[in-house]
């Protein structure tokens, strides 16, 4: 018998740094991690609604759900995320089973990827 690789997909994110300062310089020194933690807890939920939506043969509300959360994204700079989102609006409304698994599957990894990133990102040098 021979031996059983587990794959462990990854991927490129990309964070738009200058739009998340922004965000936070708009909020000011006290609002603006509030305003941040509010769009990751909302990206969150639309990615669990996402996926239970999915699996539930709701697929045009995962694209609706899909579509708010491409919203609430872009205002944070998840441009990765935004773009993923977007494919499962669009494979949504075309109904596109096999398309809407696969980039479901890929919008969980890059949501996770991108909420890691933003939430506990890597220590600077200096």
């Amino acid at each position: 018998m021979g031996t059983v690789t587990q794959l462990k997909p990854s991927e490129d994110i990309n964070i738009d740094l200058d739009r998340l300062v922004e965000v936070y310089e708009k909020m000011g020194a006290t609002g603006n991690s509030d305003a941040v933690v509010r769009a990751v807890e909302h990206i969150e939920d639309q990615l669990v609604s996402i996926s239970r939506l999915y699996h539930a043969g709701r697929f045009r509300e995962a694209g609706v759900h899909a579509d708010n959360l491409s919203c609430i994204a872009a205002q944070i700079g998840m441009d990765s995320l935004v773009s993923v989102a977007t494919d499962v609006t669009v494979c949504a409304e075309a109904s596109d089973t096999a398309g809407l698994g696969a980039t479901v599957a890929r919008l969980t990894r890059i949501g996770t990827q991108s909420l890691d990133a933003i939430t506990d990102p890597p220590m600077s040098a200096g």
